[in-house]
C-alpha cells in the first residue's frame, strides 16, 4: 500500500517530537530513543518488518561506518591523557569547589 506524502510527512515528524519527548522529558538514552522512534515510524507506515529491521541496521551501520574514526582516535586521545596524568589536574581544577560554584549548586 502507497501512502500519501502528506501522510509520510506526519509520521516523519511524529517520530522526531518522539525522540525530543522520550530524550527530554522521560530522560531515555538516545541510542534507545532513536530505536523506537525507528520502529514505530516503520509500523506506522506499514513497512514489513524484515525490511524495516534491514533499513535500521543499514542506517545506523553507515552512521557508525562515518563516525567510527573519530570515535577511536577520540578514545585514545582520551586513554593517552589519563596515562599520562595530565588528566589529574585539569579534573581536580575543573571540580573544586569555588565560591561561586558553591552559589550556583545552592540555588539550583
Amino acid at each position: 500500500m502507497t501512502a500519501s506524502f502528506l501522510y509520510l510527512f506526519i509520521c516523519l515528524i511524529a517520530g522526531i517530537a518522539l525522540i525530543v519527548l522520550l530524550t527530554t522529558k522521560y530522560k531515555v538514552p538516545p541510542f534507545f530513543a532513536l530505536i523506537l522512534s525507528a520502529v514505530l515510524v516503520g509500523l506506522s507506515v506499514q513497512m514489513p518488518i524484515g525490511l524495516m529491521i534491514n533499513t535500521i541496521k543499514a542506517g545506523f551501520g553507515n552512521i557508525l561506518k562515518l563516525l567510527g574514526l573519530v570515535i577511536v582516535l577520540g578514545t585514545t586521545l582520551g586513554v593517552m591523557l589519563e596515562y599520562t596524568g595530565s588528566i589529574n589536574g585539569t579534573y581536580f581544577n575543573y571540580y573544586s569547589l569555588s565560591p561561586f560554584k558553591i552559589y550556583l549548586i545552592c540555588t539550583f
